[in-house]
């Protein structure tokens, strides 16, 4: 089984302490004073593998001067305390200055299978010591792999509702065993059945396509003419396997009503909030220009009916 080492956590611790350095309002060294009074977070990334995986580590403290502190692991649910607990084997030092400290080291053999916390502490005298969050699984390599379980055989119509003498389609997904359904029985959910259909069901005939594999295949089928209208389920069999669909109404097919039943249908007049509106402004503008035309058309037949003007005075006396 292959690991792949995931992107550095550098990046993320580095936010994380920028975060506190500007909490802190001040110089380094205040922000040092200031996070001597809690604990630092050791981060780790990945968060579990086999031994000889590389882990790499940061921690968010910060001091003006670099300062060196050491890698402890204690497993988990251990009565010894982490910061009492011995050394990582092969883990170099991680120096920690203003910006906080990284590294990494080799997950060592001495160290086994098993759950294990982390953290970290000054390499000389006393300090403020940073603990992982999170736990860190060193995997197994002799564990048997994990088998995941098979689902169940799945069947079930898409829709709520058939009518009788037209095609539908139930889905089946994960029929176990490498076997095909066999059957697929019309089963009445009312108590009792309708009068005259069989108590254990109607055997419908269908056909069969694969679909999706392991085990995916669609049945086509339809619903007699003859099932009276109620809710049904189809339980579809074969290799010893009975699965029941999603319950299903069964109805029978609308009869259009006769010509001579028809509902009368009552014209109603044109009005103009009827007409669209641009159908309704070219017959405005339309009606305006007729009536423009008209008038225009009156004034000169009535000119020419009364003959030229009558001169004026002045012109008469010329």
């Amino acid at each position: 089984m292959g690991y792949v080492t995931r992107l550095p956590v550098a990046l993320a611790l580095a936010t994380a302490l920028a975060l506190s350095l500007v909490a802190s309002a001040g110089s380094p060294a205040q922000a040092s004073a200031r996070l001597s009074s809690g604990y630092g977070q050791v981060g780790m990334d990945p968060l579990e593998g086999p031994v000889g995986i590389t882990v790499q580590v940061g921690i968010t403290l910060a001091f003006s001067t670099p300062t060196a502190y050491i890698l402890r692991a204690s497993p988990s649910g251990n009565t010894i305390l982490c910061d009492n607990a011995k050394p990582i084997p092969g883990a170099a030092p991680v120096i920690i200055n203003d910006q906080g400290g990284h590294g990494e080291f080799t997950w060592p053999a001495a160290l086994g299978p098993g759950l294990y916390s982390v953290c970290a502490t000054p390499q000389t005298g006393t300090g403020q010591t940073a603990y992982s969050q999170q736990t860190f699984t060193v995997l197994d390599p002799n564990a048997p792999p994990t088998i995941a379980p098979i689902p169940g055989a799945e069947v079930f119509l898409p829709i709520s509702g058939v009518v009788t003498g037209t095609p539908f389609d139930i889905n089946v997904m994960n029929w176990p065993g490498g076997q095909r359904p066999e059957s697929a029985r019309l089963v009445a959910m009312q108590s009792p059945p309708p009068a005259g259909f069989n108590l254990t069901g109607e055997t419908l005939s269908f056909d069969l396509s694969p679909t999706q594999p392991p085990g995916g295949y669609n049945i086509h089928t339809t619903v007699p003419n003859d099932v009276p209208p109620g809710p049904y389920v189809i339980a579809v069999e074969g290799g010893g396997v009975s699965v029941h669909t999603n319950v299903f109404t069964v109805a029978e097919p609308s009869v259009p009503a006769p010509i001579g039943s028809q509902p009368h249908v009552q014209s109603v007049p044109l009005s103009t909030t009827m007409l669209p509106t641009g159908l309704l402004e070219v017959m405005v503008a339309g009606l305006l220009l007729f009536v423009v035309g008209s008038l225009v058309h009156s004034a000169i037949r009535q000119r020419v009916v009364r003959g030229p003007l009558a001169p004026e005075a002045g012109s008469e006396r010329d």
